[in-house]
């Protein structure tokens, strides 16, 4: 733990590159160098503003936010209980805290979740731009990276998503902790920016647990900037350390028990295996240079006679011919090496290593591990900055930026509302057996909006894509119902049973069809069913009451729709009043 400061510490802040002098024709590279970073925080605001005209989306936002009950909860017991509830396979209390906030104050409104999204964003880029500028000791750097976070197209899912403050505000944190980590170092090791960096951590902890990565980058920066690897450096990690393994611990726990570490395709042999492996960080080094076809959904390779496509195989070569330049001996390697190391440590929980959801390389991934490939560009610019290419570098990072905006504000759009977000997914990856998610999802969005021809087709495009998801037949099956089609709806009702013999909600569903065809005992035995899972389902035990009904039990209907009356079905006290004397 840290205690008094020592005498001769080896780390000391580094000084910032002198100023230019003011002399004709270098005013200009001055004036850049002072008001970068406020220009660069009105851009992004400029640009993201775009973001108040979405919706929410049917990407985690119904999930995570409109259907909710935790965003709902009522008074002070509701708030605690966020700190103690698994929310969808996360444990994120403070990410659950702020949504309920933003709900008690402006309801289901979009604009202020992302607003909310922006403010962070903005934030962050500065408290970024502190925490570069301190560490390199140049300012040029420090731009260059805050710029690349701010404006970076793979960035737009974290900031116009709703539900991605999951990335967002832990981030926040995240970079917060990294910068009084600084701080700590070069006062002499003051025990108070110690706690800060700890807090952070914490609230970081509390909004993601995937930020188990930053006792490793800790490491990483004491190694960076020449501190003597002492019983001290390794002690003041110790706490860290433990709290990233309760909640690597408790995340994976969550995360197995809501079924998100079970995607890993099973068809791929171990070389193939291995490819994936190398294929994950060449992608994010490949698209942080070209950030063209972006998707919400980048889906593991289809195999040709256990073959993948090319590109996949190419990855390894690609990959080794990175290491190698960032090995090799030069000037450069240090910074190389540091950049790097803060990329893969800062991924390496979602690096195939464990499989966590259906996408083998999400965008979000990227929100923070960049910051490493972006120090590395800016550590290199900063030495071009002081050379005779000073007037090349600007014109060609400011095109480059250019070009990024433009990316990110048609990304933007692109996250308008569920109907642009999945049709770009679909079409980015058209032909791939794993587009059913997409179609499954249109098909919900059309069957809320009551287009229930167009839900069929869309429904029908996933089961075959997909014909094991039982999801889609237990969907296609109500909006056979609605259509009239009993017959249809009950055939897709009993796949879905098959399929998933434990989704309950899809008997309910079943014994509504029973029901109107007129089977009333086997509506019942699926009423009974469903009910053991749900007791507190005040409409199953109504229209349980009414099959009840029926088949002449009016004893059992008169109780059922008692109990539907004492979990407040209103409907339940007409039927008492009509049938029960």
């Amino acid at each position: 733990m840290p205690g008094k400061p020592k005498k001769n510490i080896p780390v000391t802040r580094l000084k910032s590159n002198p100023e230019i002098p003011a002399a004709p024709g270098l005013d200009l590279f001055a004036q850049i160098q002072k008001w970068a970073p406020q220009v660069i925080l009105i851009i992004t605001a400029l640009i993201y503003s775009r973001v108040i005209f979405n919706d929410f989306t049917r990407f985690d936002d119904d999930t995570f936010i409109l259907s909710n009950p935790l965003v709902k909860a009522p008074g002070w017991e509701g708030i605690t209980s966020l700190f103690t509830t698994i929310n969808h396979g996360k444990y994120q209390p403070l990410i659950t805290l702020t949504f309920l906030l933003e709900y008690r104050f402006f309801g289901f409104d979009p604009v202020p979740f992302h607003l909310f999204n922006v403010l962070l964003h903005l934030m962050s880029t500065w408290v970024l731009f502190k925490f570069t500028e301190q560490l390199s000791g140049k300012r040029i750097t420090a731009i260059v990276v805050a710029a690349l976070f701010a404006l970076h197209p793979m960035h737009v899912e974290e900031v116009a998503w709703a539900s991605e403050l999951k990335d967002t505000l832990p981030t926040f944190f995240y970079f917060f902790a990294l910068l009084y980590y600084l701080r700590y170092l070069d006062s002499g090791f003051k025990w108070k920016y110690w706690v800060y960096v700890f807090l952070f951590f914490l609230a970081s902890l509390l909004s993601k647990f995937a930020v188990i990565t930053l006792p490793l980058i800790l490491l990483a920066i004491d190694i960076y900037k020449g501190r003597s690897m002492d019983k001290r450096a390794w002690l003041e990690k110790i706490p860290f350390f433990i709290f990233s393994l309760f909640f690597l611990i408790l995340g994976l726990k969550s995360q197995h028990a809501d079924g998100a570490l079970s995607q890993m395709p099973t068809t791929y042999s171990f070389i193939n295996r291995i490819f994936l492996f190398t294929s994950v960080p060449s992608f994010y080094i490949i698209k942080f240079i070209a950030p063209f076809r972006l998707s919400a959904m980048y889906y593991y390779p289809q195999l040709n006679n256990g073959i993948m496509p090319w590109q996949y195989y190419a990855s390894l070569p690609f990959f080794l011919l990175v290491t190698w330049l960032v090995l090799r001996r030069s000037s450069y390697r240090k910074e190389m090496i540091f950049g790097m190391a803060f990329f893969f440590i800062s991924i390496w929980l979602m690096e195939q290593i464990i499989s966590v959801g259906p996408s083998l390389t999400p965008e979000r991934y990227t929100y923070y591990s960049y910051v490493g490939f972006s120090y590395i560009l800016g550590q290199w610019l900063s030495q071009l900055w002081t050379t005779k290419w000073r007037k090349a570098t600007i014109w060609v990072f400011s095109a480059m930026l250019v070009l990024f905006c433009a990316i990110t504000w048609l990304r933007i759009g692109v996250w308008k509302d569920s109907d642009t977000i999945f049709g770009d997914t679909i079409e980015k990856n058209a032909g791939s057996p794993d587009c059913f998610y997409p179609y499954f999802m249109l098909g919900d969005l059309r069957a809320s909006e009551g287009k229930l021809k167009e839900a069929l087709e869309n429904y029908n495009e996933s089961i075959y894509l997909n014909p094991r998801f039982a999801e889609a037949y237990n969907n296609r099956g109500v909006v056979f119902y609605q259509s009239g089609d009993l017959k249809s709806a009950l055939i897709d009702l009993n796949n879905a049973l098959r399929l998933d013999p434990k989704k309950t909600s899809t008997y309910n569903n079943r014994a509504s069809i029973k029901a109107s065809m007129g089977d009333f005992n086997g509506a019942i035995s699926d009423y009974n069913y469903y009910l053991k899972s749900d007791p507190s389902n005040k409409r199953a035990y109504a229209d349980r009451g009414m099959a009840r009904l029926s088949l002449g039990d009016s004893t059992g209907a008169c109780e059922d729709w008692k109990i539907s009356l004492q979990y407040g079905n209103g409907e339940a006290a007409q039927l008492l009043r009509q049938y029960c004397h």
